[in-house]
């Protein structure tokens, strides 16, 4: 009776096994796959309310506190936008972003930075990952002083410039206040320089997420959640509507609008 009841305990276990490991999005191309599932008969109202489920089911549920979360009338009007529009979602999309949170060691000493990467085409159907932007309190050229007075003096041409050796000496921090009206300021140009030189390393990816711009009114973006759930894996974690305008959509979306406290260089 004993070993009887274990084994049915077993094969139920293995069977809870076998649906958790089936429900979860196990790759971000499954995301993709289950995200643009369609039924055959898409006018259909049935298979119209299975499109709807199936891209409910790619939301982390834990995100919601209960039947009443706000977020939920949220949630079910991103999933008509998706539906309304027939929308699809594709590797090779141009509005879709990896965020690559990075832990680094710039000469020696612990550094957090962020990259942006996206898909770019290098031939007929190939593509590659490229670093589309660096972020991180490292790239932060802000001057600490706006006085008038920090200027190369009229006059130092005629004492070879002598100024320039106290510039770099003195007032580091204030560097950007001594270039001309037209200065631009790239971090991925620092970024290259300092991994060029061997001064700043990644040690590896702490945190990744990819952000999608798609969907008509909504960001949202997914992360891996691992854990003993049929609501596990790759799935939509944030979720907020796109405003009218303003920079980068992506960037508005991790760092402009209250999901991530991280600063981001100017």
């Amino acid at each position: 009776m004993y070993v009887m009841c274990c084994e049915v305990a077993f094969a139920q276990v293995m069977i809870l096994s076998d649906y958790l490991q089936e429900e979860r999005v196990g790759l971000v191309d499954e995301f993709f796959e289950r995200f643009n599932k369609r039924d055959t008969i898409a006018c259909d109202s049935v298979s119209i309310a299975q499109r709807k489920l199936d891209v409910a089911k790619l939301f982390d549920f834990t995100m919601f506190t209960s039947d009443k979360d706000p977020r939920i009338a949220q949630a079910y009007a991103l999933i008509d936008s998706v539906v309304d529009n027939s929308l699809t979602i594709s590797y090779d999309d141009s509005d879709w972003t990896a965020v690559a949170r990075c832990k680094c060691s710039l000469s020696g000493k612990p550094v957090d930075i962020d990259l942006f990467l996206n898909v770019e085409q290098r031939g007929t159907g190939m593509y590659k990952w490229v670093i589309s932007s660096v972020y991180g309190k490292l790239f932060d050229t802000a001057p600490i002083s706006n006085s008038p007075m920090l200027m190369i003096m009229p006059d130092a041409h005629e004492t070879n410039f002598m100024e320039l050796g106290e510039v770099t000496a003195n007032q580091p921090e204030n560097i950007s206040r001594f270039m001309d009206k037209d200065f631009g300021y790239d971090n991925r140009s620092v970024f290259v320089y300092l991994v060029h030189s061997g001064k700043l390393k990644i040690q590896h990816v702490e945190n990744l997420e990819f952000v999608f711009t798609q969907v008509p009114g909504w960001v949202f973006s997914i992360k891996y959640h691992d854990r003993q759930s049929s609501n596990s894996g790759w799935l939509i974690s944030q979720f907020v509507p796109k405003p009218a305008a303003g920079e980068s959509l992506v960037e508005w979306y991790v760092y402009g609008h209250g999901k991530d406290n991280r600063s981001k260089s100017k």
